[in-house]
């Protein structure tokens, strides 16, 4: 952070390293505005109230060579006290063999910048100061304010402690590697702290850390235990999170890549405090992996002090942060590397619990019988198979629960041979097998406009999802995009998931508003209580619900009810773009935009070959171009592919193309990769030299 005076019209309160991550990030302007108001010259009353309630405060600092640390002092609360809005005075004593001590007392360094972390883990508040060294006297350190201001309590464990006396003297020793001890701490731990530092702009090249520190900044980093990658006994690797946008720590990383990392065994009172250099990691496929990284960086040791059993602190067993509950580790990071591969591979599944969401809709939750879970998006579905009658079968299922959650929910209507199987033979314990969730019916949680969700019947399941998954982002990204959902049910007994929704809007502050609409509302049920609307959707129910600035539109639901509430959409002028449908059953939703005549580029003929996953001949068979689809050609011919939706959305029916070529005629299918061929609507392709062209398809999901 910048240590010019920051509510001057001409100061900014940021430094160029933290203005060229805001402008990357596109938050630059608000940060701005932003940081004029809330990043002060001074403390604030309720800043010098905090600090003299603390029983320790995180110091930065940097030594005569250059390397910046992160240090802890800790004494009764009452040991920092503030005589004006402008000084803080600490009465404590650094860790044995804390390189602050030194500091603290090199006369020879005049006017050192320290970086200052108030923070109260038992509440997760936090207060940040950078500051100057004014003066120093034995136990004694007087801070004049440079820059002040508070910090919101992401990713902070929530942790209660107590003086204690240590059994064993205090020791310390220095490390150019880490040791077991230091390697086991690093794994185990779900906080540290790193201290980071700029030079001043006008003598960048001064080798005397007097001239050079021009503001120091000590922050907090918190996450899952093994949030921290120990890659060797030098290097580290750190995942950063979406955070207040200040980015001070990176911003420093970026025009002086070095940093002082503190690490504390909240148990036994040992402090490991390492310096070294650090590199941003922009681009990592890690990113795909690691839940919540926005992007990583790298620290390289220098040198590492240990300092054993010097902390009069015990704290209690922590309480993870909100936000650290929506993040990952390292180890779920290579779990779902692995996964990655095996996305087509079936993978078994308990059901944990069962519960009725109305008269005719019934949750099923699952978890992996190998405790790893697939990674999906919000509205995505899952591809289920299961023995009935003595004959596989393959159907589809929207996920109704979150990607956060550590199961699957399945919330199926009673309709069909294989719905009425799951309602009526699974039980709690019984097993499943399923694919990894797949599908292109999704929601961006980060996007800022407005969302309007329109479902019907069992189409509600992916909205339920999207809901929540909305809703649990907020915390992480401290945003929540307006959602508006219309649900259209028969009667209050229909009325699936009502009270999960009725919740979901209640913590949203607003920000998320559910209509019911009742197509034939019970005598007993009360307009304004139990629902809102009631009849069939009229062109006066969308206008009401409506955004007025641009936004996505998402449809779930019937056929009937899909294509009617597109049409209307239409009529009132909502941009073809701007709809996002998934539809059940074998009839696909009727857009009106162009589209280009795909029939002349289908075969009149064509000879297909079908492999097994061994690559052995199932069949080799004459295909005419009234046999229609690939799907409908090979259930004629006696054969049994997987599929669902039989529209091209699901991908249930994905098979390998082998060799040749086809053609969708048009059909808006979901993506998959240029060796892939979705059967339910994909045909034969002309091919320039051959009247009679051959295609060879491997039956992925051959039963």
């Amino acid at each position: 952070m910048s240590t010019e005076k920051p509510n001057t019209p001409s100061s900014s309160p940021f430094h160029r390293g933290e203005h060229i991550l805001q402008s990357r990030m596109g938050v630059r302007e608000n940060m701005e505005r932003f940081g004029r108001k809330v990043i002060r010259d001074y403390m604030p009353e309720q800043h010098r109230t905090f600090y003299q309630q603390l029983a320790y405060i995180l110091v930065g600092h940097v030594d005569d060579k250059g390397w910046p640390w992160a240090s802890i002092l800790c004494n009764p609360p009452g040991f920092m006290s503030s005589s004006d809005e402008r000084s803080l005075n600490i009465e404590a004593k650094p860790a044995l063999g804390d390189p602050l001590e030194k500091t603290f007392h090199q006369t020879e360094r005049k006017n050192q910048r320290l970086g200052l972390l108030g923070i109260e883990l038992e509440t997760r508040r936090r207060n940040r100061l950078s500051g100057t060294l004014k003066q120093a006297s034995g136990d004694s350190v007087n801070i004049a304010v440079d820059q002040a201001f508070g910090n919101c309590p992401q990713y902070i464990q929530s942790r209660g402690f107590e003086f204690v006396e240590r059994d064993q003297a205090p020791s310390t020793h220095t490390l150019n590697t880490l040791d077991a001890d230091a390697i086991a701490l690093i794994k185990n731990s779900d906080t540290f702290f790193v201290s980071s530092y700029v030079g001043s702009p006008t003598r960048q090249n001064h080798q005397d850390p007097e001239e050079i520190v021009h503001g120091v900044d000590i922050s907090h980093r918190g996450g899952q235990p093994g949030f921290v990658q120990v890659n060797s006994d030098k290097k580290l690797t750190i995942p950063d999170y979406t955070g207040n946008f200040h980015f001070n720590t990176l911003g420093n990383f970026l025009e002086n890549p070095k940093a002082g990392l503190l690490f504390i065994d909240f148990d036994q009172g040992h402090l490991l405090m390492l310096t070294g250099r650090v590199e941003i990691i922009w681009d990592s496929e890690d990113t795909q992996h690691f839940e919540g990284a926005e992007r990583f960086w790298t620290f390289e040791l220098e040198q590492a002090l240990w300092s054993k059993h010097s902390l009069p602190l015990k704290w209690t067993p922590a309480i993870p942060s909100p936000n650290s509950s929506l993040t990952g580790n390292w180890t779920e990071a290579e779990n779902r590397r692995h996964l990655e591969g095996q996305r087509k591979a079936w993978q078994g599944y308990e059901v944990v619990k069962i519960q009725d969401e109305s008269d005719s809709i019934r949750s099923f939750y699952f978890k992996p019988s190998d405790g790893a879970k697939h990674p999906f998006l919000a509205g995505q579905f899952l591809t289920i198979r299961a023995t009935i009658d003595g004959k596989t079968q393959i159907r589809t299922y929207t996920v109704s629960s979150a990607p956060y959650e550590d199961h699957y929910r399945i919330s199926v209507k009673r309709d069909g041979v294989f719905s009425q199987y799951l309602h009526q033979n699974l039980s709690t314990g019984d097993h499943i097998e399923a694919q990894a969730p797949a599908g292109d019916f999704v929601f961006n949680a980060e996007e800022n406009r407005p969302a309007l969700m329109i479902a019907a019947g069992v189409g509600i399941t992916p909205m339920v999802s999207m809901l929540r998954h909305a809703l649990a982002e907020a915390v992480r990204l401290r945003h929540l995009r307006p959602i508006c959902l219309m649900v259209v049910a028969r009667n209050q007994q229909e009325q699936a998931f009502y009270q999960e929704l009725e919740q979901i809007a209640q913590n949203a502050n607003g920000l998320i508003e559910v209509y019911w609409c009742l197509t034939q509302a019970d005598p007993d049920s009360t307009l304004a209580q139990h629902y809102h609307l009631e009849g069939r959707l009229q062109d006066e129910h969308f206008v009401k619900v409506l955004p007025t600035t641009p936004s996505d539109v998402l449809l779930c639901g019937p056929a009937g009810f899909m294509q009617d509430s597109y049409n209307t959409l239409r009529r009132l002028g909502v941009p073809d773009k701007d709809i996002h449908a998934e539809s059940f059953g074998p009839a696909s939703m009727q857009r009106d935009t162009d589209t280009i005549d795909h029939s002349a580029n289908i075969a009149e003929s064509a000879v297909i070959t079908v492999l097994d996953q061994d690559q052995q001949v199932l069949t080799e068979q004459s295909w005419q171009k009234e046999d229609g689809n690939l799907l409908n050609f090979f259930q004629n011919h006696g054969m049994e592919p997987a599929y669902g939706c039989r529209n091209g959305q699901c991908g249930s029916c994905t098979a390998k193309l082998v060799k040749g070529k086809v053609d969708y005629e048009g059909h808006d299918t979901i993506a998959h990769e240029t060796d892939r061929v979705l059967l339910c609507c994909a045909k034969p392709a002309k091919t320039p030299d051959d009247e009679t062209p051959s295609l060879t398809v491997e039956l992925i999901n051959n039963l």
